[in-house]
């Protein structure tokens, strides 16, 4: 019985990791595409598990929105295809276009990014 129990618990534990990971999907309509939209940089996390951009939109009325980009890329898959930790930096003009957050209005799912009117490639997709 102890044996059973052990075993039991220890694929509970393999398993978990693979239950917390999520795709896109589960936070963003990925059959959508919204943008371009252009702001300025205020912040580039360039962490695990994904990268963020975090910028400045000036709305129509001239109200500023906080906005976030997340990638799906990880910053190794970022780093392999040329990023690094100053690959963007606050002030710079940001132009991103991508799937919306399915909650979040100003949060989306960086497909396709432009810095300072340069398209950076991602690379492969990776999790």
């Amino acid at each position: 019985m102890r044996v059973s129990l052990n075993a039991l618990l220890f694929g509970f534990l393999l398993v978990t990791p693979v239950l917390a990971h999520h795709g896109g999907g589960v936070e963003y309509f990925m059959d959508q595409t919204k943008g371009p939209v252009t702001g300025t940089v205020t912040a580039f996390a360039f962490t695990f598990p994904h990268p963020y951009i975090e910028f400045d939109v000036k709305t129509d009325s001239g109200a500023i929105e906080k906005w976030s980009a997340v990638f799906q890329p990880t910053p190794t898959n970022l780093r392999a295809a040329g990023w690094t930790r100053n690959s963007v930096k606050p002030g710079d003009t940001l132009t991103v276009s991508g799937p919306p957050h399915k909650s979040a209005a100003t949060v989306i799912f960086a497909r396709r990014v432009e810095v300072n009117g340069k398209l950076l490639e991602q690379g492969g997709g990776g999790n």
